[in-house]
């Protein structure tokens, strides 16, 4: 992603008059530094630099100047719905302010400020009094009867919202000038379709604003039910004609993002049995495609975002926190259909976790009679490297003769792999698919080039490259482009491709476990 410097975006804002002004960082005392230190934990930002930034502070036009532009009488409606919990109160302010001021009065209905039970009541206090404010007048806030978490928080609020479309947005964000029009407009054609605005970072220290101009890449995810980025394959680049043009995406990218209340109630809204945060952006992807629906990327709408490495929320219930994996659990056991083992061998832990009930939602995939997830593989993500169902062999690997030692990734997911004292846990977790692929875990694929070259890993494709045979018998593991077998070098504790031997020892590798 390419983004604008500093100079880039005075020239193109107002002179600058107050802290924050044309997204430019904060800058403090050393008094205020060290103030802003001492209370980051509490919302893992600079909550100095937060309060010293306007609530209505000026931003750059991100839009390109190739957007169309759009007739504001062909929008539906829109509710803007922010959950927070102890969040910094100017913080959520100025999200409701920023959106609200750079959009069309007729078509942003409300503003609906969801607070999620929250204890420190000062920041409650301090909301309340300005929406007392007359200019202020379209947003209201609701609270929960309990801690709902960021997942059940948000369908909470969505049952007071009275629009046509929701929009949902997290408490640290701040919309730019025209971000609502373009972010509707998909969904004035299809009501269907979940749209993504472009994502601006928000430096968490200096709240200094960033964005790319160019929107290049989609989402996807990993096989623990994680969301990564990819950049756009040809099969969903050849659908555009320009640059600002929507990028399809099989996953959202997080938690802001504009959805019709009809496809919004029909998709059984988020998965109540969620817990706190995490894996619900890709339930919402999954039922969306595979239910009939679509998630794209609109690269004219821009909103900023806080990114923060950790989240500050306390765990709500007894025992430690395993929210996301137990989320994950429910999505893939919902969704994932034959590939949750791939899941499970990801996430090994989330096999023993109670995920609870998920009748409804297994309730809801066949009442909207929606497609199996490998038509969703095929179709929607195409590209992604699919891991067999089948293996001949799993388990540590090992010398043959004499040697404890194993083959270990040494927590990498690039460069070579070394032998190391045998102890079968997931460093060492090695998978034989029935296609030839050598991974260990799930993504991480052994490869080599050219003859005579080392083993390394990198994450696994289809690539002739990657593709092995092993005899049990002689305990040769072939790379099957060179013809070469993995041979260790015991001088330099490395693992290469020489020329097959039968009869030398240091190519003579054993599995754990054989499963044919």
């Amino acid at each position: 992603l390419k983004f604008r410097t500093l100079d880039e975006v005075a020239s193109i804002t107002k002179p600058l008059s107050r802290p924050g002004d044309g997204g430019h960082p904060v800058i403090l005392t050393r008094e205020e530094a060290k103030e802003g230190e001492e209370t980051f934990y509490l919302n893992q930002f600079n909550r100095v630099a937060a309060r010293k930034v306007p609530l209505d502070r000026t931003l750059p036009d991100f839009r390109d100047s190739r957007c169309p532009s759009i007739d504001i009488k062909s929008l539906p409606t829109a509710s803007l719905i922010v959950v927070f919990h102890n969040e910094d109160s100017r913080v959520v302010l100025r999200t409701a302010i920023s959106c609200l001021n750079r959009a069309p009065s007729d078509v942003l209905k409300e503003v609906i400020l969801v607070d999620d039970f929250s204890d420190r009541m000062e920041n409650i206090e301090e909301i309340s009094e300005f929406l007392k404010l007359p200019s202020f007048s379209k947003i209201r806030m609701v609270r929960t009867p309990s801690r709902h978490g960021l997942i059940r928080a948000k369908n909470y609020g969505s049952r007071f919202a009275t629009a046509s479309v929701f929009v949902f947005l997290d408490s640290h964000c701040e919309c730019t000038e025209g971000w609502l029009p373009p972010f509707l407009s998909p969904i004035a054609k299809n009501h269907s379709v979940i749209v993504q605005p472009s994502i601006a970072p928000i430096d968490q220290h200096t709240f200094s604003f960033m964005h790319s101009t160019i929107l290049s890449s989609q989402g996807v995810f990993n096989w623990n039910l994680l969301f990564i980025w990819r950049s756009i394959p040809p099969h969903d680049e050849k659908l555009r004609s320009s640059p600002v043009d929507l990028i399809r995406s099989p996953t959202l990218a997080g938690g802001l993002f504009a959805i019709h209340k009809d496809w919004w109630n029909k998709l059984g809204r988020y998965d109540d049995g969620m817990e706190l945060w995490g894996g619900e952006n890709l339930e919402l992807s999954f039922k969306s495609w595979m239910c009939g629906g679509q998630v794209v990327y609109q690269p004219c709408s821009h909103i900023g975002h806080v990114f923060r490495g950790v989240h500050p929320y306390k765990w709500y219930k007894d025992g430690p926190d395993f929210a996301f994996i137990q989320n994950a659990k429910r999505l893939a056991e919902v969704w994932l259909d034959e590939y949750k083992f791939a899941f499970y061998m990801a996430s090994p832990i989330a096999k023993k976790l109670d995920m609870g009930d998920i009748s409804e939602q297994l309730a809801l995939k066949k009442r909207l009679n929606c497609h199996p997830f490998s038509w969703y593989l095929k179709n929607v993500v195409q590209n992604m490297y699919i891991p067999s169902v089948n293996f001949t062999a799993h388990g540590s690997v090992r010398m043959k003769f004499g040697n404890r030692h194993c083959l270990d990734r040494y927590n990498k997911d690039n460069g070579p792999p070394y032998l190391y004292e045998c102890h079968h846990l997931n460093n060492q977790l090695i998978y034989l698919s029935t296609e030839g692929y050598l991974h260990f875990g799930i993504d991480v694929c052994l490869w080599a080039g050219q003859p005579e070259e080392a083993i390394s890993m990198t994450k696994c494709k289809k690539s002739n490259s990657m593709l092995f045979a092993h005899n049990k018998e002689s305990g040769l593991i072939v790379h099957l482009s060179t013809k070469q077998c993995i041979t260790f070098d015991s001088e330099r504790n490395s693992i290469f491709l020489r020329q097959c031997d039968s009869t030398n020892k240091d190519q003579q590798w054993q599995f754990q476990y054989y499963d044919s």
